[in-house]
């Protein structure tokens, strides 16, 4: 993925795993976008209204309150039914920008695309 401008897009990841979700701000920050991380869904269920992200990553496999949980919950929100939300697994694709290499999941690198395009 080339570095586009992404200037105030607030992207928010959810994930128990640090380094995924590390990666993704990485990846993300340079382009201008405002990155909002949560370690599960009872912590982005606190961030959630702060922040008002304009899409949102969540990890099918967490523990606590899983991916599907967490998506339900946001989705009743009727402030949040139409932000896309994106339930990922595991399933990582290997993203060059410069000198970097990031692993981050597939589905958020494709959706961050889609994303820009309409922002």
């Amino acid at each position: 993925m080339n570095q586009m401008d992404l200037t105030g897009l607030k992207v928010m990841v959810i994930d128990d795993s640090n380094t995924i979700r590390r990666s993704a701000e990485m990846f993300l920050k340079p382009s201008g976008c405002e990155m909002i991380l949560a370690q599960d869904g009872f912590d982005a269920l606190s961030k959630i209204v702060d922040h008002q992200p304009n899409v949102i990553f969540v990890d099918i496999m967490m523990p606590r309150l899983d991916g599907y949980q967490t998506c339900s919950l946001i989705k009743r929100n009727p402030r949040y039914q139409n932000t896309p939300v994106t339930l990922s697994v595991a399933q990582v694709v290997m993203v060059r920008t410069g000198s970097l290499i990031f692993a981050l999941p597939a589905v958020m690198v494709e959706q961050v695309q889609k994303v820009n395009r309409q922002y």
